[in-house]
């Protein structure tokens, strides 16, 4: 006789059992459910039985039928070439959402007043108020783009997080500032999506690739900081140190090579880290 499991927890059942002694299900009443289709034709459904659910889709080779693992342009088997492969859903959606946000503008017809209006509650009439507007409108977008970032969610297939991660690193534009919302977004995600990558796919050979691009980028955003550290604690050390240069110069110049030995193993322990 084969084993029966109850649909509630899982766990086995005796034999001629009417209540799980796991969870305390009512196996008696759920022995068969009887359904009717519109074709008239019964459907039994076994509470016991386990059932085996298949998650995602098989991708084959459409020239030999081989199974195509991620990232690959060219069939294994066969030396086929993969021609018009599309880039992950999830990314497309993301990156439509954010031009439509980027897409939206105040009416700069005649109706702008009355639009104004019903947005921040004024009428402005000169272009002072006109351009205030603009900028809040600007800023409002701004953080609505960086909300979208931060709260999308990140699929767990290889392509998709490969992608995610790409698309954050190139995001991060460190020459022309990260201290806006966007980019500080850009930089959250790009967290995101690494610690996503050690949970779901640590022992995966592409791992590597994901983390290699995580650490680079993570190390020019601590030399940006530290390029504005630096040029603080010169200007400090201009002020302060010149009167010493007056008192004791050999004494200064001693505490200024200790002090620039110092802070260059911090900052190279900072960058290793």
């Amino acid at each position: 006789m084969s084993k029966k499991f109850c649909s509630n927890c899982g766990c086995e059942l005796p034999e001629r059992a009417n209540f799980c002694s796991s969870c305390g299900e009512n196996i008696l009443g759920k022995i068969e459910v009887t359904q009717q289709n519109s074709s008239n034709l019964q459907v039994v459904e076994n509470p016991f039985q386990r059932q085996t659910v298949f998650e995602g889709n098989m991708h084959k080779c459409p020239n030999c039928g081989e199974l195509i693992a991620s990232f690959l342009t060219t069939c294994v088997s066969c030396g086929y070439e993969f021609r018009d492969i599309k880039s992950a859903s999830s990314v497309q959606n993301l990156a439509l959402k954010l031009e439509m946000i980027s897409s939206q503008r105040l009416d700069s017809s005649n109706d702008k007043r009355s639009i104004m209006q019903a947005v921040f509650g004024n009428d402005f009439t000169n272009k002072n108020k006109i351009k205030e507007a603009e900028d809040r409108f600007k800023q409002q977008k701004e953080e609505e783009k960086a909300s979208l970032i931060i709260n999308f969610a990140v699929p767990n297939s290889k392509e998709d997080i490969l992608e995610f991660m790409i698309l954050a690193d190139s995001n991060i534009n460190l020459k022309e500032g990260i201290d806006d919302a966007v980019s500080k977004a850009w930089i959250s995600k790009l967290d995101q999506v690494y610690k996503k990558a050690e949970i779901s796919m640590s022992s995966d050979p592409d791992f590597l690739r994901i983390k290699e691009i995580y650490l680079r980028k993570k190390k020019e955003l601590k030399i940006r900081k530290v390029k504005f550290f630096l040029l603080f604690f010169v200007w400090i050390g201009i002020v302060v140190f010149i009167p010493g240069f007056t008192w004791n110069p050999i004494l200064t110049i001693l505490i200024i090579l200790i002090v620039i030995a110092i802070v260059a193993f911090g900052i190279f322990k900072y960058i290793q880290v």
